[in-house]
């Protein structure tokens, strides 16, 4: 699976919204190749955007990034949440044959990484894991954190 894939998830369990069959994830790379098991590190989007917007209850959030319908072929506006939906904790397996929806375009991918970057809940060796992924698909130039 390429960085940046927009892949559907099917019957992921923890999905809490009766309305929408499965749920949409980003991938954004994995833990490194000499590690067993190996990590996917991936995101969900959420298309309950009222709660971002004035006066709701996550108005603050600000490691986010906002799709428009019909961008990257989402059917509605939706948003990417660092601070509520980052996992990497799943394994790479546990992803592999999903269905890719569509792949974001580089430049929404260097926004995404500052948010990533700038995301504390987001331990630095993941990100740097993410930095290292990111360069490998010749998104260069990207800050790196450093490792306590």
């Amino acid at each position: 699976m390429r960085v940046g894939s927009i892949f559907k998830w099917g019957d992921y369990e923890q999905q809490n919204d009766p309305r929408v069959s499965g749920r949409l994830f980003i991938f954004f790379g994995c833990s490194p190749s000499f590690l067993n098991p190996i990590y996917a590190y991936i995101a969900s989007t959420t298309a309950r955007t009222l709660y971002y917007k004035s006066g709701s209850q996550y108005q603050n959030n600000k490691n986010i990034i906002w799709f428009n319908q019909g961008e990257c072929k989402f059917k509605e506006e939706c948003i990417l949440d660092f601070d509520r939906y980052f996992y990497y904790d799943i394994e790479l397996n546990d992803i592999i044959n999903k269905t890719v929806i569509d792949i974001i375009p580089d430049e929404k991918l260097r926004m995404i990484y500052d948010k990533i970057y700038n995301c504390k809940r987001i331990r630095d060796g993941i990100v740097n894991d993410i930095h290292f992924c990111f360069n490998g698909i010749g998104i260069k130039n990207l800050k790196k954190r450093k490792q306590n």
